[in-house]
């Protein structure tokens, strides 16, 4: 499960002062260290990167938007300011082809979480698909927000294919493997957090809640959501002054409540979140820097990571070299779940064996939507892995244009079969398999009768040619050839049977 923070602002969008770049620009040129060679782009650039995340960047201004990626599968948790930038980089993707298909989940219906979907791009592409999760009467929400004396283009024009799911408080369900929960929050007009639990992690989303009563019977139940988070979004919009004395029942909490709250409920990393729109990337650090200080005090609980949730902030919950392994029809999909190191090989190679050593005939799938890149050794792996199967084919799923770039580079790009998602590889194995049921036909032309034999390249089949009333032989090609080696086949093979009985299909 990886995690990318788009907004983390409360309230109202809050932009970055001039005067507050002014003063990160002091900051960085009055710390440059006296060996620092400033003509040297390089040690100028490293020097910038090593500088905390708020000096060198803002917390930003964009009010609440997290993505949580498992695998293929994209949720989206709030629409405040933040989700306009979310769907411009969503429509890189299968969202700006109209093959999108994306979950989004709604805590509560103020502007702040839902001011940003009106510009949320992916939304207005044909072919999209949305689903949206909440408690509230959601699709009401959006449509009054857009009616046309507040926003020029109505709910009704947005063109993906959108659906309004209807869930229930306290009632677990599951989208696409991954167990979601939801508890009440106190906060005017009532909101909602989140629990997400994929094979391998847990990440809890607990915005817009204030924690009036901290006795242990009043927390317990939120104890309980958070327990064992592999990352939990916290409130801590306020001081605890604010909370306690000048802003009670205003629904929002404080950094110190968070740090007491998941250190009793076992959380690895606590992200603050919901920043209050006057406080400057300054106090949001000295903020951090309090609770990081107020934890230290107490040695009797395991301490929790305090993080300031800033945009572009992307978190790996996934423990390193994990791998799932699932059983769909005629496939079995391994998904290595983080950069391929050696563990991990060893581990896919181990999966490997015990599916070849089954009574099964899936085909191998290694769902690569989750792998950044790959090295020679990695690449070495996979071919070692490849020639292992003999005549069964690997089937390569959703690598990113880096990985497939690689392998393109490599050579390689034609030994695997490679399809753009797990989807894709199902459907392209579906297909194939019926292919060589007896019966089926070809072209309308040619009848499957029975298969002759099979290798890397490919299937061959014998048929009857229904239209001349005789035997053939079809070549069914591997799918692991690209479409630049199937033109050059084809063309081949045209050139080849040219004037010969031969037919190329």
């Amino acid at each position: 499960m990886k995690i990318t923070v788009w907004g983390a602002r409360g309230s109202v969008p809050s932009p970055l002062k001039p005067k507050e770049i002014e003063e990160k620009l002091f900051q960085a040129i009055y710390g440059l260290p006296e060996h620092l060679n400033t003509n040297d782009r390089n040690a100028v650039q490293e020097y910038i990167h090593e500088l905390p995340p708020l000096m060198r960047g803002t917390a930003g201004g964009n009010t609440s938007c997290v993505e949580i990626r498992t695998g293929e599968n994209t949720f989206i948790i709030d629409a405040g300011s933040g989700i306009r930038e979310l769907g411009l980089e969503l429509m890189k993707g299968p969202c700006g082809r109209g093959e999108g298909e994306l979950h989004i989940f709604f805590s509560h219906a103020h502007w702040d979480h839902v001011q940003g979907f009106p510009f949320f791009v992916p939304a207005f592409i044909p072919g999209n698909r949305l689903f949206i999760y909440s408690i509230h009467p959601l699709e009401k929400a959006l449509t009054e927000q857009q009616r046309p004396l507040n926003f020029p283009v109505s709910l009704s024009y947005m063109q993906a294919n959108t659906q309004f799911i209807t869930i229930q408080e306290g009632q677990p369900f599951t989208v696409k493997g991954v167990r979601i929960n939801t508890i009440r929050n106190a906060h005017p007009g009532v909101a909602y957090s989140f629990r997400f639990e994929d094979r391998h992690s847990v990440f809890v989303y607990a915005n817009d809640a204030e924690y009036q009563d901290l006795d242990q019977n009043s927390i317990r139940p939120h104890l309980e959501f958070f327990k064992d988070a592999d990352a939990l979004v916290f409130d801590t919009q306020y001081t605890l002054t604010d909370v306690w004395q000048l802003k009670e029942d205003w629904g929002h909490s404080s950094a110190m409540i968070g740090v007491d709250m998941a250190r009793q409920a076992g959380v690895k990393r606590l992200l603050l979140f919901h920043h209050d729109p006057s406080n400057t990337d300054a106090q949001l650090q000295e903020i951090q820097q309090r609770a990081i200080a107020y934890q230290a005090q107490d040695a009797s609980l395991p301490t929790c990571e305090v993080l300031i949730a800033y945009e572009g902030l992307a978190l790996d919950l996934t423990p390193s070299g994990m791998q799932d392994l699932r059983f769909d029809k005629e496939a079995a999909v391994l998904t290595p779940t983080t950069t391929f190191e050696t563990r991990s090989m060893d581990q896919l190679a181990q999966q490997l064996e015990r599916l070849s050593q089954q009574d099964t005939s899936s085909t191998p799938i290694i769902d690569l939507s989750q792998v950044e890149t790959l090295t020679t050794a990695n690449l070495k792996s996979l071919i070692a892995l490849q020639r292992k199967q003999g005549a069964s084919q690997i089937v390569l799923a959703a690598p990113s244009e880096n990985v497939q770039r690689i392998i393109k580079l490599s050579g390689y790009l034609d030994f695997f079969a490679i399809y753009p998602s797990v989807e894709a590889s199902l459907n392209a194995i579906q297909a194939r398999e019926a292919l060589k049921l007896p019966g089926q036909i070809i072209n309308g032309r040619y009848r499957i009768e029975h298969k002759l034999g099979e290798g890397r390249l490919g299937i061959v089949l014998k048929a009857t040619d229904i239209k001349l009333k005789r035997s053939v032989a079809l070549k069914i090609l591997s799918p692991s050839f690209g479409p630049e080696t199937l033109a050059r086949f084809i063309g081949l093979a045209k050139t080849l049977t040219a004037g010969e009985s031969f037919t190329v299909i």
